[in-house]
């Protein structure tokens, strides 16, 4: 699973892909219904969403998020 990279108000970078998050986003940490600003630098997550904007490059490109589902280290 990739890790978290940067977390802002609105938006998360996973990789190389920085993800819009809105309020329609589902976020889960550990299997439980949470919010972006839970997620921190370094947790594993798996992002669904969509390509809202191709650029040249994926951090060119912009993204947005439906469904974030991130675990804590144990």
């Amino acid at each position: 699973m990739p890790t978290v990279k940067k977390v802002s108000e609105y938006e998360i970078t996973v990789g190389k892909k920085t993800y819009m998050v809105d309020d329609d986003t589902v976020i889960l940490v550990n299997g439980k219904k949470s919010s972006l600003s839970t997620l921190k630098r370094g947790m594993r997550v798996m992002v669904i969403g969509k390509t809202i904007a191709r650029g040249r490059t994926t951090e060119d490109s912009l993204f947005e998020a439906s469904r974030i589902t991130a675990k804590t280290k144990k």
